[in-house]
């Protein structure tokens, strides 16, 4: 489903790989943006994703005048980016996104403007916070924290209680044991175990865990 605060059309910010797939849970709902906007510098022909044309975002005086008439949506897969543009654009509504296959548990808190990619799972009493991604497949187990402007890649798994802190980056196929703690604007490499804890803005790559007694 998709979490509308209003009938309000939905606007997309971003024109690359993320954006595709946010678009596609759209249109798996027989829902379409109004309008694309990005950042880069477009000369025409307009590039287009799924016909619909990108355009540079307006200024700000655009903003002003039709910010609240949109929910708004920024389908950025980079977090830092993300959650400046969340800062800058002067809009309040935010559009949560939900792709239909995905699972989340009714006691689940889903904050704005997040993203909940295609069979992804979020168990009973996990929290999302504003602008985080659950990508695709991802399993987000029962009583964990994620913190704004995370993104959460496809097949990983956070088993209960995992705390992750804000605009952490979790990379595809990684694993955390219960409980474990990870900081802010961290970064844990594909394919990574978590067994101990990660601290803010340090890079993990593999197994983080000590030598089992023998």
């Amino acid at each position: 489903m998709t979490k509308r605060n209003s009938t309000a059309p939905i606007i997309i910010i971003g024109g690359g790989g993320h954006a595709k797939v946010v678009i596609a849970a759209l249109k798996q709902q027989e829902l379409s943006p109004q309008r694309i906007f990005d950042e880069a510098l477009i000369e025409p022909p307009a590039p287009k994703l799924f016909d619909h044309e990108i355009e540079n975002i307006p200024k700000s005086d655009w903003w002003e005048t039709n910010a609240s008439r949109f929910q708004i949506h920024i389908a950025i897969g980079n977090n830092p980016c993300r959650q400046r543009l969340s800062i800058e654009l002067p809009a309040s509504n935010w559009a949560t996104i939900i792709h239909p296959s995905a699972m989340v548990h009714n006691s689940a808190k889903i904050g704005q403007g997040v993203f909940i990619s295609a069979n992804a799972i979020i168990q009973p009493d996990a929290v999302i916070g504003d602008h985080a991604i659950i990508n695709t497949a991802a399993v987000i187990e029962h009583d964990c924290n994620i913190g704004n402007f995370c993104h959460i890649a496809p097949s990983v798994t956070l088993c209960g209680h995992t705390t992750v802190g804000e605009g952490t980056l979790i990379g595809a196929g990684s694993v955390t044991i219960p409980g474990v703690k990870i900081g802010a604007w961290a970064k844990v490499g594909a394919g990574s175990t978590v067994v101990l804890e990660v601290d803010d803005k340090e890079t993990v790559i593999g197994r983080r865990a000590t030598l089992l007694d023998k």
